[in-house]
């Protein structure tokens, strides 16, 4: 009973920010994943780079806004353009990318809405989540503000008096709130023992990959418990600036399994955006490129539209049902070139 309310509370909590779990966890068969051949013809370096280049203008030509996509768009928008700026290969590129950084965390902070967003008084532990990963990338970007120790103080209360919420969210929040504020207390091991990578230490088939005869709402758990698991790798090794900790390396063996032959269920699922975190993800732990990361990644490349967009996602609840795709799979697509050079 105690699972089936975890999950639960998951779903109403992951609904925010385009992981919306709307059914309890279902028992599902296990369909193990092949090693993907990768394709004959394989995709040349300049191609990727055209590709990501096409992705960049549609981002720059589509930004985020309150109307459209929101405050978790916006925000998302921002983690992009770190990313692009950390890993870009040239200095103007890197300098160009932390001028757009800096811009879109000043100009968020300046939004009247997103000032009463963060002075209302009650909000869910997702927007907490939310504002908290806002405030660590704005210092990121070299900017301060003063609604940041409002943001802190608000995120304290509401891990202390949250107990009962998602673990994957109270831990995504404690997570970077400890890296805003060396003052937060946070019982940090009960948070990493409740976490979803635990349990697959534990058990490997706590997420089971629905096989082809699966019904939609077994689908639709599974990739957001997936979404969920990305996220908490995201947050303990905040987008891949810290290495793993001892707790995560002793896990990573049997977690990365699972992100592997999940690579290849999303990718049966037509879900690029899923791809694409799974991809980075793995490429953020360090895993070599297998055939089957390259063979995605190829994938990525081919199914780009001709405006540079991969396409409506149906997995996502959000207003603008394109943007995501495409910051994630742009992110991987920048990354490729050198992942490959190491192979």
């Amino acid at each position: 009973m105690q699972r089936k309310h975890t999950l639960s509370q998951l779903a109403i909590l992951l609904s925010r920010f385009r992981f919306l779990l709307v059914l309890l966890l279902i028992p599902a068969t296990y369909c193990s994943a092949q090693e993907s051949k990768p394709e004959t013809a394989s995709i040349s370096n300049s191609a990727i780079e055209a590709a990501f280049a096409r992705g960049l203008d549609w981002i720059e030509d589509n930004r985020a806004t309150v109307q459209d996509g929101g405050f978790d768009d916006m925000i998302d928008e921002g983690v992009a353009f770190r990313f692009f700026r950390d890993h870009s290969r040239t200095v103007s590129q890197r300098e160009r990318f932390a001028q757009l950084f800096r811009d879109q965390m000043a100009s968020l902070y300046d939004l009247a809405e997103f000032q009463e967003w963060v002075r209302r008084p009650h909000k869910s532990l997702m927007d907490h989540y939310h504002l908290v990963l806002a405030a660590h990338l704005t210092e990121l970007s070299g900017l301060t503000n003063p609604l940041t120790a409002v943001i802190k103080e608000q995120a304290r209360r509401a891990l202390a008096t949250s107990r009962l919420d998602n673990p994957s969210v109270r831990l995504t929040t404690a997570l970077f709130l400890s890296r805003l504020d060396d003052q937060t207390r946070t019982d940090t091991e009960s948070l990493l023992a409740a976490s979803l990578i635990e349990r697959i230490s534990q058990n490997r088939h706590y997420i089971a990959l629905p096989g082809a005869d699966a019904k939609p709402n077994q689908r639709r758990t599974t990739t957001w418990l997936l979404y969920a698991l990305v996220h908490e790798f995201v947050a303990l090794t905040d987008f891949g600036h810290l290495p793993p900790s001892a707790w995560l390396v002793t896990r990573r063996s049997a977690v990365v399994d699972v992100l592997l032959d999940a690579v290849n269920w999303a990718s049966a699922q037509n879900n690029r955006d899923l791809v694409a975190e799974l991809v980075l993800t793995l490429y953020l732990l360090g895993e070599p490129l297998h055939n089957r990361l390259q063979t995605a990644l190829d994938d990525l490349v081919r199914q780009q539209k001709p405006d540079g967009s991969w396409g409506p996602s149906g997995a996502t609840m959000r207003p603008n049902k394109v943007r995501h795709s495409v910051l994630t799979s742009s992110a991987a697509l920048l990354v490729y070139p050198d992942w490959r050079q190491k192979r």
